[in-house]
């Protein structure tokens, strides 16, 4: 059917087997737990869905990686930037690493220099921790 409901078509999105969430979700806890950032790479078989024109049984390699806190990252942060950060919504970053998509300051989608730079760090971060997992990867 052509038709979405009322979450879209987000019914019609499931390519993986849903026993494979729950290993998955643990494993991100065990990362959130330990401070690293979350990034998880798993070899999953696809699941038939005509919706999306998938045969399934497919292998592939998906890299999963959830913009949430790490504390390793904020560890290495200068001083003036931790304190920063503790200061939670009253602070410079509020919501970091999730800042809002519109009025996250006084401009509609504009993100301070040093709201985006944090957030670059960040992202990089998180590449170079699990630079093997990458590499190996696009090889």
């Amino acid at each position: 059917d052509g038709e979405a409901g009322p979450y879209g078509f987000y019914g019609h999105n499931q390519v993986f087997a849903k026993e494979e969430l729950p290993p998955m979700i643990c494993k991100l806890e065990q990362l959130r737990a330990a401070g690293k950032p979350l990034v998880l790479h798993r070899r999953l078989r696809t699941l038939e869905n005509n919706w999306w024109g998938l045969q399934g049984g497919d292998m592939v390699d998906v890299v999963f990686v959830l913009l949430d806190r790490s504390s390793d990252f904020e560890a290495r942060l200068p001083a003036e930037t931790q304190a920063e950060l503790r200061k939670g919504s009253d602070g410079r970053f509020s919501g970091f690493p999730n800042y809002r998509t519109v009025f996250q300051n006084t401009d509609l989608t504009a993100y301070t220099a040093s709201q985006a730079n944090l957030l670059a760090a960040f992202g990089e971060f998180a590449v170079m921790q699990n630079a093997k997992l990458f590499k190996e990867l696009f090889q």
